[in-house]
């Protein structure tokens, strides 16, 4: 999938859940966007990584228990749910995520080593 599928589908799903059923403050997401990458912190803290499995060899019935004892709650999963927070904030919005974050690596590449900073 392409990021325009991803932001797609992503603000879809959350629609089809209930979240968007009223107006979403802006704030609220970011903060719930950051939250996601406290609690990948907090896996790798626990030394909660995902085990090697194949989602997709698994059985519609099998795939929930497989999920949940080889990939809940780990670093790799909080990861995920911040692109997917990040993608519905930008599918709410009307952002055209793929298009900024061309043009944002595009001005980074004039920029500065270590973009003039210390670290």
């Amino acid at each position: 999938m392409e990021l325009k599928e991803y932001v797609e589908k992503c603000y879809q799903t959350a629609k089809d859940k209930g979240f968007w059923d009223k107006e979403r403050e802006l704030g609220t997401m970011l903060m719930l966007i950051v939250s996601e990458l406290g609690e990948a912190l907090e896996a790798d803290r626990h030394g909660k990584y995902a085990k090697d499995w194949n989602p997709s060899l698994c059985s519609d019935e099998d795939f929930v228990k497989q999920f949940e004892e080889n990939y809940k709650d780990t670093v790799c999963d909080e990861i995920c749910d911040t692109f997917i927070r990040l993608f519905d904030l930008c599918g709410g919005r009307g952002v055209d995520i793929e298009k900024h974050i061309q043009a944002k690596m595009r001005y980074n590449e004039t920029r500065a080593r270590l973009h003039g900073k210390q670290y």
